[in-house]
């Protein structure tokens, strides 16, 4: 995100300058980025498609109104912006999928759509993040000023593989980038634990080991807490940073942190395959996003491919 070159924002046309669109500007010049700011509609009824162009005008027209607003207040004019609107047959997530694709944006900016209970991400936002293939922010409107939000990095130093371990080092320089970007500190967080523990006391028990169960679970806690230290210090980090090491399930610890410690940007990976098209997202992940009510970064590994076919 910190090197974005090529940005992909997609508008949700409320008409009114938005918390997304907002940072997508910034962001742009901040990276002296080119920008895409897209609109996609549903297919007119037939009775209405002689309308078409002069729809998509006055949509167009709508967001370079919104467009110039904010860049008036953030001196944005250098900023090389095209604003695009699409309609179409397919599903609009799908097509903005595509556009991705074809065009080969390193980061899509969306503002996140609202759920009544507050939790989770709505559908299109659920596709998104599992067929879109480059880096997704999905923005909520913010609780408080950037230079006093709470950013949040969710890493694991237990990989399976190469692509794994990869995407944690990004993980972890994207939260630095954001941090010094924002001027906070951000955190990273891991989880850790023994699932075999109940065994290990029951085999204790019975006499068949001899060292105690608690040195065993230190020792893995204690292994897992030099691995994540080993990572961070790979990544090369240069802001400040405070390091979570929690005990129980990600999908568990993650969502209660977020809300506990009020979490304002969470920055994950969805984990998957890599090169294997249909494979799109792990379970962890998926019951993570579930339960934030934050703001979401997400990551995919290098090498994922998208399930969607770019035309």
């Amino acid at each position: 995100m910190h090197n974005a070159r090529n940005i992909l924002y997609v508008s949700n046309d409320s008409g009114d300058p938005s918390e997304g669109m907002k940072q997508a500007l910034a962001l742009a010049a901040l990276n002296c980025a080119e920008l895409t700011v897209l609109l996609v509609y549903p297919e007119l009824p037939k009775g209405s498609r002689h309308l078409v162009s002069r729809f998509e005008e006055f949509l167009a027209a709508r967001l370079r109104d919104s467009v110039d607003s904010i860049s008036k207040v953030r001196n944005s004019d250098e900023t090389s912006i095209s604003i695009v609107v699409e309609g179409g047959s397919s599903p609009p997530v799908i097509r903005v999928i595509q556009r991705v694709l074809q065009a080969g944006y390193d980061l899509v900016i969306k503002d996140a759509e609202p759920k009544i209970e507050g939790r989770g991400f709505r559908a299109a936002d659920m596709t998104l993040l599992r067929k879109c293939p480059c880096t997704l922010w999905l923005i909520r409107p913010p609780l408080r000023a950037y230079d006093e939000m709470h950013i949040a990095v969710a890493v694991d130093s237990e990989f399976r593989n190469e692509a794994e371990r990869n995407l944690s080092l990004r993980l972890l320089r994207l939260a630095d980038a954001l941090g010094q970007r924002l001027k906070v500190e951000p955190t990273v967080l891991s989880c850790w634990d023994f699932e075999f523990e109940e065994y290990l006391h029951k085999s204790q028990w019975l006499g068949s080991v001899d060292e105690h169960p608690a040195n065993t679970v230190t020792s893995v806690e204690h292994h897992h807490r030099i691995a994540l230290d080993a990572l961070i210090a790979e990544s090369g980090m240069r802001g400040m940073y405070h390091v979570r090491h929690l005990r129980g399930r990600a999908d568990a610890v993650i969502p209660l942190f977020a809300d506990r410690d009020r979490v304002d940007i969470l920055i994950m990976g969805t984990v998957a395959r890599t090169g294997i098209s249909g494979f799109i997202i792990g379970n962890t992940a998926e019951n993570i996003l579930e339960e934030i009510s934050c703001s979401l970064v997400a990551l995919k590994p290098k090498g994922f491919v998208s399930p969607i076919k770019a035309h």
